[in-house]
């Protein structure tokens, strides 16, 4: 569930539903960023697309460099995000945004348009400092009064 940081540029200018589809496949990424197994349905149930999106997307994706992959089925690929691989050592030295973060599950967050979760990757990369303390929606000292007062913002327009 991260993205490197070299990654994030690649995302600029994914439409929502290319946004979506992406963020469910690093869900379940491996180390690698293989995601093995993508069935249409059950994209289409996480996402809220219908059946010709998901190809749509799929072909988009690829065609982007985003996302490479197999089709083992009429209905299940294998796809491997690109340029997103942790499984040799200094990988996560790189810089990366995890979303483990509890903001990322939050309705506001899945709410957002695809340039607006790019910003909030973009901020996420620039304020996190290599460390893992910085939280999102809570008091802490360290945290940019400009980035608090942008997702108090941004998060409260969408309830």
């Amino acid at each position: 569930m991260k993205i490197k940081n070299a990654k994030l540029p690649e995302l600029r200018n994914l439409t929502n539903k290319e946004m979506d589809f992406f963020l469910y496949l690093v869900r379940r990424q491996d180390l690698r960023g293989y995601v093995y197994g993508v069935h249409n349905q059950a994209v289409c149930k996480a996402t809220g697309m219908c059946k010709q999106s998901f190809y749509s997307t799929l072909y988009s994706l690829r065609d982007k460099g985003i996302i490479s992959y197999e089709k083992n089925t009429e209905i299940d690929y294998d796809v491997v995000i690109t340029n997103n691989d942790f499984s040799y050592p200094g990988a996560f030295h790189e810089g990366y945004v995890s979303l483990h973060r509890q903001v990322f599950h939050r309705k506001s967050f899945k709410k957002l348009k695809a340039n607006e979760k790019y910003l909030f990757f973009e901020l996420m990369k620039r304020t996190r400092k290599d460390t893992g303390s910085f939280r999102v929606g809570t008091r802490n000292k360290a945290c940019d009064p400009l980035l608090s007062a942008f997702f108090e913002t941004l998060f409260l327009s969408r309830h």
